[in-house]
C-alpha cells in the first residue's frame, strides 16, 4: 500500500511540475502553487482513509484513484485550458483516468514488484510524451520574413493599434443579439472612419493578435494555431514582422495588455512590453463548479480570484497607452483591451435567459470600454494630434461557440469573424482605404497593410504591388466536414 501511495504522490508531483512549466505563458506562479498546496492538503485528508482500509483493496484503490485525479486533472486544465472550451470532455477524462489508475493499482496488487515495474514504465513513457508536448507547445518559433520586402516610411507619425476583445459591428449585434447600439459603438462611429463588412483573420485572441503581428498567414499558419504553437510576438521573445518594420523605420515599439495572456517575459524584439496582472486558473472554470474546484481553492470565501479581466488591469493598460513618450523617437503602440468581451462558461445562444444575461453584461462592458476609448482619444487630441489610431475587434462575441449551429455556416462565420474596425482621424490614409475597401469588404490584415502602404507611399511588404486576397482558414471544430479555405465574400453582413 505504501508503494501505491508513493506512486500516487509521484504522479501528482509530475503533473504539477508540467503545469508549472506550461503556466509560464499566462498564469500566476502563486496561483499554481496555491492549487498544488490545496490539492496536497485535501489529499492528506484522504490518506488516512486509504491506510485504514488497506484490507479492503477495492475501496483503497478507488480512494487512491481519486487522490491522483485530483492532482492530474487540475494540472491538465492549467496546461490545456480544458475547462474554458471543452468542459464536457472532463467527464470522459475522469472516467478514463479512473479506470486507468484503478487498473494500475490492481496490477500492483496482483503482481507486486512486477506490477510496480510495469506501471513505472507506463509512467515514464507518459512523462516523455508530456515533456515532448510541452516542448512542442512552448511557441518559440521564429518568423520567416524572407519573402517580405523591406519598406521605407515617408511619413513617421505615432501609430497606435488598439484591439478590443469581442468588438462586433452594429449590423451583427442587431442581427444576432437584437441590440441597436452600445456606448462604445456610438463613440467609435462618431469619431472614426468605419470599415463596412470588416472581418478578423483568425480566432481566438492569441491567434488573432499573433496573425496581425505576423502580417502574413504563411508566417503564422492555421496548422500552428491548431497545434497550439503560439509564438511570443507580443512580448518580443520571437521576432514579429510588424514590429520589425516599425523598428527598422526608427520607431520605438511597445506592446501592452492587462495580464500575462501573451506571456510574462520581455524579449529583444520589442522595445517595451507591459502587463499588469497575472491570470488566475480559477477564471477558466465554469461558474457552476468554480466554488468547489481544486479543493475549494477557487471559493469566494478564500478570495483567491481576481475577477475576469479586472477593471484595474484595463485602466492600467489605458493609462500606459496615454503615457507613451511622444517627444523622442516616433512611437508604435500595440495594445489589447478586454471589454466588451465574449461569452464564457455555460452560455447557450439557444437559451433566451442565457442570451439576455450576456446582453446585459455586453452592454455594461461596452460602457466601460467607451470610457477607455475616450481617455485615449482625449490624450491624442491634446498631445498627439498627428497620430494614427487603428481600432478593431480581435474576434466576435462567439455566441455560436458552444452551440449546435454547424449547419448555419453564415451565423458561425459572421459571429466568429465579423468585427468592428476603423481609423482615427477619419481622413487618415483616406485614399488608400478607399482603394482597399473597393472589393466590398476588408480584413484586419488588409487594414494593417493599407496603413503600411500609406506610410511608405505605396510600398508593400510583399514582392508584388498587389496585396493577397485573404481567405478564412477553416477550423475543424467549426465545420468538421468542410475542407479548404472559405471566402469572406460569401459572408458579407452589410
Amino acid at each position: 500500500m505504501l508503494l501505491k501511495i508513493f506512486l500516487a504522490c509521484l504522479v501528482q508531483a509530475l503533473a504539477f511540475i508540467s503545469a508549472y512549466i506550461s503556466s509560464e505563458q499566462a498564469f500566476s506562479d502563486t496561483d499554481v502553487r496555491g492549487i498544488a498546496l490545496f490539492g496536497a492538503a485535501g489529499n492528506a485528508l484522504l490518506l488516512p482513509v486509504v491506510l485504514s482500509l488497506s484490507r479492503f483493496r477495492f475501496i483503497a484503490n478507488v480512494t487512491l484513484s481519486i487522490i491522483v485525479m485530483s492532482g492530474v486533472i487540475p494540472a491538465f486544465a492549467i496546461h490545456t485550458w480544458i475547462f474554458r472550451e471543452y468542459f464536457t470532455a472532463l467527464i470522459l477524462l475522469c472516467a478514463m483516468a479512473g479506470v486507468a489508475l484503478f487498473a494500475a493499482f490492481r496490477i500492483i496488487d496482483e503482481t507486486r514488484w512486477g506490477g510496480v515495474t510495469i506501471v513505472g514504465i507506463i509512467l515514464l513513457s507518459s512523462c516523455i510524451i508530456v515533456g515532448r508536448h510541452l516542448q512542442k507547445g512552448e511557441g518559440h518559433v521564429g518568423a520567416n520574413v524572407a519573402h517580405l520586402r523591406k519598406i521605407s516610411f515617408q511619413e513617421r507619425p505615432n501609430v497606435y493599434f488598439v484591439s478590443f476583445d469581442g468588438l462586433a459591428p452594429r449590423a451583427l449585434l442587431e442581427k444576432y443579439m437584437k441590440l441597436s447600439t452600445t456606448d462604445l459603438l456610438d463613440k467609435l462611429e462618431k469619431r472614426f472612419r468605419r470599415f463596412p463588412n470588416f472581418f478578423s483573420n483568425a480566432i481566438h485572441t492569441i491567434q488573432s493578435i499573433n496573425l496581425v503581428l505576423a502580417l502574413d498567414p504563411s508566417v503564422y499558419t492555421i496548422e500552428k494555431m491548431r497545434d497550439n504553437i503560439n509564438p511570443f510576438f507580443f512580448t518580443g521573445q520571437n521576432p514579429s514582422p510588424l514590429f520589425a518594420i516599425f523598428r527598422k523605420n526608427g520607431y520605438e515599439t511597445t506592446s501592452i495588455y492587462s495580464d500575462a495572456l501573451f506571456g510574462k517575459k520581455k524579449g529583444p524584439y520589442v522595445d517595451n512590453f507591459f502587463y499588469f496582472r497575472k491570470g488566475t486558473v480559477c477564471n477558466l472554470l465554469d461558474p457552476q463548479i468554480r466554488n468547489i474546484s481544486f479543493w475549494m481553492y477557487c471559493s469566494p470565501l478564500l478570495d483567491t480570484t481576481y475577477g475576469y479581466h479586472g477593471r484595474l488591469g484595463n485602466l492600467a493598460t489605458v493609462e500606459r497607452i496615454t503615457r507613451v513618450d511622444t517627444d523622442g523617437a516616433p512611437q508604435f503602440v500595440f495594445a489589447h483591451i478586454y471589454p466588451p468581451g465574449h461569452v464564457h462558461g455555460s452560455f447557450r445562444y439557444e437559451e433566451p435567459t442565457s442570451l439576455e444575461k450576456f446582453k446585459v453584461e455586453y452592454l455594461r462592458q461596452s460602457r466601460r470600454a467607451s470610457w477607455y476609448l475616450e481617455m485615449i482619444i482625449r490624450r491624442l487630441e491634446e498631445e498627439d494630434p498627428d497620430a494614427i489610431l487603428f481600432v478593431y475587434g480581435d474576434h466576435g462575441p462567439l455566441l455560436s461557440h458552444r452551440s449546435p449551429f454547424v449547419d448555419n455556416r453564415e451565423f458561425v462565420i459572421q459571429d466568429h469573424y465579423g468585427v468592428w474596425g476603423g481609423i482615427y482621424p477619419p481622413d487618415a490614409c483616406a485614399a488608400w482605404f478607399d482603394d482597399a475597401s473597393a472589393k466590398g469588404y476588408m480584413t484586419i490584415l488588409d487594414a494593417v497593410h493599407t496603413i503600411l502602404r500609406c506610410l511608405s507611399d505605396g510600398e508593400t511588404v510583399y514582392h508584388s504591388d498587389a496585396l493577397p486576397e485573404y481567405k478564412i482558414a477553416n477550423w475543424k471544430r467549426l465545420f468538421p466536414d468542410s475542407e479548404g479555405l472559405l471566402d469572406y465574400k460569401e459572408f458579407l453582413y452589410e
